[in-house]
């Protein structure tokens, strides 16, 4: 019985010999193999150029770390936006801001206002924002609470008996500067018929879940 031939390839490749479409796929896959292995040498070079520059910075204490935690929270594809605020919140004053704005660009090679561009837009910017503005100008400053009614329309915009806006309410915990500031707050909600609650932990206990719960307590935790 004769076999059905079977109807050939057409276009370029259906052209091409067999020995050479093998070659042409083996070397594809060294060219994408090289270029994803070199990203990660790069990364590499990048990373240990930063550390040796950070250490240099050794005598500025705690500024060296936040900014490699500044930078472990923007680089790749992904924001870890948590990570970032609480880098943001150990800046102790305006002043080291700008310092670490300095170091990052000697560390890097990049600007950190290009890099957050980047990465961070919307709320989650204006907090960024909001909590260096929080901070006090330099070490003989205080600190700011002039965003207390700001804080106190957010909460009452992420309160809610099904649907609570957890990220909005962490937002606004990371903004506030110190324990004062934290009270301050407190008394507040206490005061806002809107919101209902005696108090910011009341408030939180009846807005926020288990985990989440837990989340702002650690946030809160850091006021000082």
């Amino acid at each position: 019985m004769e076999t059905e031939k079977q109807p050939e390839a057409s276009g370029f490749w259906g052209n091409v010999p067999t020995g050479v479409k093998v070659g042409l796929i083996v070397a594809g896959s060294v060219l994408l193999i090289g270029g994803v292995g070199g990203y990660f040498v790069n990364r590499r070079i990048k990373k240990n150029r930063a550390d040796k520059i950070l250490r240099g910075a050794v005598v500025e204490g705690s500024l060296a770390n936040i900014i490699s935690k500044i930078y472990e929270a923007i680089d790749g594809g992904g924001t870890n936006e948590n990570l970032l605020y609480e880098a943001f919140f150990d800046i102790p004053t305006q002043a080291d801001y700008s310092r670490v704005a300095e170091l990052y660009k000697q560390a890097y090679d990049q600007s950190l206002e290009e890099d957050l561009q980047g990465d961070v837009e919307g709320e989650e910017r204006q907090t960024l924002n909001y909590i260096i503005s929080s901070k006090p100008a330099n070490k003989q400053g205080k600190p700011s609470y002039r965003l207390l009614p700001d804080w106190l329309r957010r909460l009452r915009e992420a309160k809610s008996w099904f649907n609570t806006d957890e990220d909005k309410i962490y937002r606004v915990l990371w903004e506030i500067p110190d324990k004062q500031g934290a009270a301050m707050l407190s008394q507040a909600v206490s005061q806002d018929q809107q919101i209902d609650y005696e108090s910011l932990t009341d408030y939180l206990e009846g807005q926020l879940d288990t985990d989440e719960l837990e989340e702002a307590r650690r946030i809160l935790s850091k006021k000082k």
